[in-house]
């Protein structure tokens, strides 16, 4: 399981810095908005730190997001 970049459509305005910045080349663009590569992305989240109207995500499947909770409560006895 790993997190990897969402993209809000609402957000979103076609403007590519993701597509620009992305080292692994993981990124197009189709209809005006960036599509994600998931084997080629390394996640390096340059999209996610570098968009400027904050339109990149972080998703973490809902397995992963419950194996966190499990690890934070073990750790906190």
């Amino acid at each position: 399981l790993a997190i990897y970049p969402e993209f809000d459509a609402a957000k979103c305005t076609g403007c590519a810095t993701c597509l620009k910045c992305c080292p692994a080349d993981a990124l197009t663009i189709k209809n005006r908005l960036p599509q994600l590569n998931r084997k080629k992305c390394i996640n390096c989240f340059c999209c996610h730190e570098l968009c400027p109207k904050k339109a990149v995500g972080l998703y973490r499947p809902l397995m992963l997001r419950a194996y966190s909770r499990i690890l934070k409560k073990s750790a906190g006895k």
